[in-house]
């Protein structure tokens, strides 16, 4: 977990500076080091984390399409608080 801190930190320095080839690097050893710490502490495949990971956002985000398709709004139309309530509204339901 140390580890994980310690390049989440070196992500957010690089974000200060704004040189996209640095954020780039250090997303690069974050990862790495989060599927570093998933193997030794669950021993998981971190593929199969990652799936599930990403079952669990599509079902979100159908949730909220389907939600502005209730109001008969486009996604144009829907501002970042909107969508922001409706995947909470979403999390909620356990999706």
């Amino acid at each position: 977990m140390n580890k994980v801190e310690e390049e989440l930190q070196e992500v957010r320095e690089a974000y200060k500076t704004g040189n996209v080839e640095k954020i780039r690097e250090e997303l690069g050893d974050l990862l790495f080091s989060i599927v570093n710490f998933s193997r030794m502490t669950c021993a998981c495949p971190t593929e199969e984390i990652l799936a599930e990971a990403n079952g669990k956002f599509q079902r979100r985000f159908r949730s909220i399409e389907s939600a502005l398709a209730e109001r008969h709004m486009d996604w144009k139309e829907a501002d970042a608080e909107l969508l922001d309530e409706l995947w909470k509204d979403a999390k909620e339901k356990g999706l």
